[in-house]
């Protein structure tokens, strides 16, 4: 069977290799056809004849090796199947893996805005509050330090904001791409 072609051996009695194995199943002629697929053996289809004196005819080689070549057909066919499975479970893990990052990642830039940012912008509201009451009162000089720290807790935000942003979707990523960003 390493040559990849059918045996048929009508003599038992001819080759001792065969007579050994065939006369404990009684039988007097033998036909093996080899599964082949990607020119590899995977498997074999074996006929024997029991009867004296039976033989196989070349009919018999021919029915058989396509008989044996569809087989080979439906075996590949059955492991590609399974293959392309396996690989579609697989990237079913992956996308499920992917959402999920992606979801935690929002989750983490959903509370760093919050804790940071949303708490800056606040601020400034009760500072603006603050500056809108010392201008009724016409206290300007008061109100002028109001604006510098107002303009300061939102240069402060602007950068915070950015940092954020760039945390979300890095320079890098457009520059070298993904896989090189993650290493």
């Amino acid at each position: 069977m390493k040559t990849s072609q059918p045996l048929m051996v009508n003599d038992i009695d001819a080759n001792q290799y065969v007579k050994v194995i065939m006369s404990q199943l009684g039988a007097s002629s033998l036909l093996s056809i080899p599964l082949v697929t990607r020119e590899k053996v995977i498997g074999l289809i074996n006929s024997v004849k029991v009867a004296k004196g039976a033989r196989f005819s070349a009919g018999s080689l021919e029915f058989l090796s396509i008989l044996a070549k569809q087989a080979a057909v439906a075996i590949e066919n059955a492991n590609l199947f399974r293959s392309v499975e396996k690989q579609r479970q697989q990237l079913e893990k992956l996308i499920e893996k992917a959402t999920l990052t992606q979801e935690n990642e929002r989750k983490r830039v959903a509370i760093e805005i919050h804790d940071s940012i949303g708490q800056q912008i606040v601020g400034v509201l009760y500072r603006i509050q603050a500056f809108d009451f010392l201008l009724s009162a016409s206290s300007f000089t008061e109100a002028q330090a109001e604006v510098n720290e107002i303009k300061g807790i939102l240069e402060k935000t602007l950068s915070e904001l950015r940092r954020v942003l760039a945390g979300l979707y890095p320079l890098t990523l457009d520059e070298l791409g993904l896989i090189s960003t993650l290493r």
